[in-house]
């Protein structure tokens, strides 16, 4: 949706600017044009507008999918999916992690550890963090905190 609202203004100001050009613009200092040529133009250029305006963003958009953006979701396994799921109710207003969309503010980005090890993460989870801002220890526990370990491990970094 970034993408949308960035475009959207520059979009809307070149069509305008086209529609400005082919405007009769007559005034009585000026002599009137022939319609036909700006028909013309008109015919050429109010389509193309119009499928440039819809085809770019599409284009954006498509090629912005959950692949490019780092996610492994097509080859999550059974225990990765529930770790995504959990890391999303748990963990994911603190920590970031493109992969989950996440864009937490207060613990660190999972993505710029790089590679992380299931174990610590799973660790972290149960010990809790550390500096000012501390994560409380065992927000979960067991199969759950194994299954955001496995998760987190596949997809940080990426």
């Amino acid at each position: 949706m970034e993408v949308i609202g960035f475009l959207a203004p520059w979009m809307i100001i070149g069509i305008a600017v086209i529609f400005l050009a082919l405007r009769d613009g007559s005034s009585p200092a000026r002599p009137r044009r022939s319609r036909s040529g700006g028909r013309v133009l008109a015919a050429v250029f109010v389509p193309l507008a119009i499928a440039l305006a819809i085809l770019i963003p599409g284009a954006v958009i498509a090629d912005n999918g959950p692949e490019r953006s780092g996610s492994a979701a097509a080859t999550l396994t059974e225990e990765e999916e529930r770790g995504r799921e959990l890391f999303r109710q748990t963990c994911a207003s603190c920590h970031s992690l493109a992969a989950a969309n996440a864009r937490g503010v207060t613990g660190p980005d999972l993505d710029s550890l790089g590679a992380i090890d299931r174990r610590r993460v799973e660790i972290a989870i149960q010990v809790g963090g550390s500096g000012e801002k501390r994560m409380p220890a065992g927000l979960l526990q067991g199969e759950n905190a194994a299954a955001v370990g496995a998760y987190v491990a596949k997809v940080a970094g990426g």
